[in-house]
C-alpha cells in the first residue's frame, strides 16, 4: 500500500500520513509534464508546466500506485491551465484534487 487511501467522507484520495510516519526512508515519486501550444496570433505560443512530488512507501507496488495516482492529476492540470491560457476556459470549475 502506498499510503494513498480513500476518504470515506467525500470519496477523495488522501495520503495516510500514519503509514509514512513510521517509514524512516520514504520514496518520493515526481511526475512532471509540460506542453507548448501555438496561439492563433502569429508567432506566439504558450507553455504550461505542472509538477507534483508525493511521498510513498519504498516498495515497487507503492511507487507504481503513486505514479498512476498523480500522473492523471498532472495531465488534468496541464489541460486545465492550457485552456485558461488560451482563453478556452475561465479557470478551475471544480476544486483541485486532494493528493
Amino acid at each position: 500500500m502506498s499510503g494513498v487511501v480513500m476518504d470515506q467522507v467525500d470519496n477523495t484520495d488522501r495520503v495516510d500520513a500514519g503509514l509514512l510516519e513510521n517509514c524512516p526512508h520514504p520514496a518520493y515519486v515526481t511526475v512532471k509534464g509540460g506542453l507548448t501550444k501555438t496561439t492563433p496570433i502569429k508567432f506566439e505560443s504558450v507553455r504550461v508546466d505542472v509538477s507534483i512530488c508525493m511521498p510513498c512507501l519504498p516498495t515497487d507496488a507503492a511507487i507504481e500506485e503513486t505514479y498512476t495516482h498523480i500522473s492523471g492529476t498532472v495531465d488534468d492540470l496541464i489541460n486545465r491551465e492550457l485552456g485558461v491560457a488560451l482563453g478556452i476556459q475561465t479557470g478551475a470549475t471544480d476544486q483541485l484534487p486532494v493528493i
